[in-house]
């Protein structure tokens, strides 16, 4: 069975716990023979795929204001104009 994971943030790229137990549930399935990918967001502006503990990971390019690697950089004023477009 193939079984697709999406998600804002995937490890190593992690803000809270939703990363780390959506990565454990990734891999433990992968480990009982299913074919996992997961499809997350880039730290950059650029897209890629990595393959890490057997899983593929398809990092694709925000198409928003800024990353959320680096939310907390970013002005107050702009934050609200993010959550509209990422609405």
């Amino acid at each position: 069975m193939k079984i697709c994971f999406i998600s804002n943030l995937y490890p190593p790229f992690i803000i809270g716990g939703a990363e780390i137990s959506g990565k454990q549930t990734v891999e433990g399935l992968e480990k009982r023979g299913y074919d996992v990918i997961v499809i997350t967001t880039s730290p950059n502006r650029s897209g890629f795929m990595e393959t890490k503990n057997g899983v593929k990971i398809y990092r694709i390019k925000s198409l928003n204001l800024y990353t959320l690697y680096n939310h907390q950089d970013q002005p107050e004023i702009i934050k609200p104009i993010w959550h509209m477009i990422d609405l």
